[in-house]
């Protein structure tokens, strides 16, 4: 697979690499919040959770590929598309611990077949797609529920939100080791740095702007629930459908974080940025055209 970021097997190899190390951080501090803090307070199955997410992430994508290459390309299964796993992966990591866990397995499972077999992951960033189908999919059957029975949420400071404490998906509610896990990525030239960047800087400055209009600071706990700053670093640079060009970064970065704040402020929706990445990936190559530089 050939992309302007990724020009070669190396780099191709480099970038899967770097993004399963990236997301190390976050996954080590979703056990510990999750399993180490709650030993005293919740069940061993209960505790079993995060690592099943873990499980249904990467057995899914590689199940579907597995299956795409066996009956529809009809070859060995030998070398495979890396972007469904690592995909599937990440999906999973933004759901909550109390979800559906049946409900989650099946739905993604035809989630990803379908977007898959059409090739979708060329034309829309399929992560956003999949985690808005998910979201929507469990909250209809009232089987999705962020905030944990076992989750201190209590009188929490700004440091303690921004450090991980605050309810959201299980592996992303550190903002603190999100950033830890950017800067790891943008050590891959394949990176595209500069769209986390825009989005992080545009979106703050908003933030700030309507904080002081309004004196309104309650919105910064919903900014840093862990969704805006994890869907900016790993979401929204997807290599396939995010812009590439510099200037078409910029357009493509600042009109995310704008829609994002808008959903934010006046439909308080915690999972805007997928809606907001899914809805400005499908422009992303008409931004390139415009500005060929």
């Amino acid at each position: 697979m050939k992309t302007p970021y990724l020009k070669s097997n190396n780099s191709y190899q480099s970038y899967f690499n770097r993004y399963y190390l990236a997301l190390i951080p976050l996954i080590f501090y979703g056990l510990y919040k999750n399993i180490i803090l709650n030993y005293q307070k919740a069940s061993f199955i209960y505790l079993l959770k995060p690592l099943l997410l873990i499980i249904i992430g990467l057995g899914i994508g590689l199940l579907v590929e597995y299956l795409y290459q066996k009956f529809y390309l009809k070859k060995p299964f030998k070398e495979y598309n890396r972007f469904i796993p690592l995909y599937s992966l990440i999906i999973c990591m933004v759901m909550p611990m109390d979800c559906n866990y049946l409900l989650l397995t099946l739905i993604l499972f035809v989630a990803i077949c379908f977007c898959k077999f059409f090739k979708l992951d060329t034309k829309v960033n399929v992560i956003s797609l999949l985690l808005l189908i998910l979201i929507v999919s469990l909250n209809l059957f009232n089987l999705n529920a962020y905030a944990s029975n076992y989750e201190t949420n209590l009188s929490l400071s700004y440091l303690n939100i921004f450090m991980g404490r605050s309810i959201g998906g299980t592996f992303t509610t550190s903002n603190f080791w999100c950033l830890v896990s950017f800067i790891i990525l943008t050590t891959t030239p394949v990176y595209k740095k500069d769209i986390p960047f825009y989005i992080i800087i545009t979106s703050i400055i908003l933030m700030v702007i309507y904080s002081l209009i309004s004196y309104d600071y309650n919105l910064w706990q919903l900014f840093l629930s862990g969704f805006t700053i994890f869907g900016a670093v790993f979401i929204a640079p997807q290599t396939l459908t995010s812009s590439y060009t510099k200037k078409g970064k910029i357009i493509y970065s600042v009109l995310i974080a704008l829609l994002n704040f808008i959903l934010m402020v006046f439909l308080h929706i915690y999972y805007g940025i997928f809606i907001a990445i899914f809805l400005v990936s499908l422009g992303n190559k008409i931004f390139d055209r415009k500005f060929v530089i």
